[in-house]
């Protein structure tokens, strides 16, 4: 899967609502945000420079994804990283600006 070549729906609004980018500027299309581990650890990059109150949100959310697996410490680095799958970034950076913007 080429990196550039998204037109799912989720990636739609990580561009507009994360990034704050009209999907139709992306010269060589949207980032596959929700497929691609590179392509997420970008949202990560954002999310580390977003307000606290953002940032506090975007950890409780991935936090409780951990959580919900059995056997894991959400409290493992090396193992929340593995449970943390590119679309599941995805949802707790739109859960953390979607609440910010209410």
């Amino acid at each position: 899967m080429h990196v550039f070549d998204s037109n799912s729906s989720l990636d739609i609004e990580v561009a507009e609502t994360v990034f704050n980018i009209n999907p139709d500027s992306y010269k060589w299309g949207i980032p596959s945000f929700s497929k691609d581990r590179n392509a997420s650890a970008l949202i990560n990059t954002e999310m580390a420079f977003r307000d606290k109150k953002i940032r506090e949100k975007y950890d409780k959310e991935l936090k409780t994804i951990v959580a919900r697996q059995k056997g894991i410490d959400p409290e493992s680095l090396s193992l929340s990283l593995v449970i943390l799958l590119p679309e599941k970034i995805c949802n707790a950076a739109l859960i953390a600006c979607r609440e910010n913007n209410h």
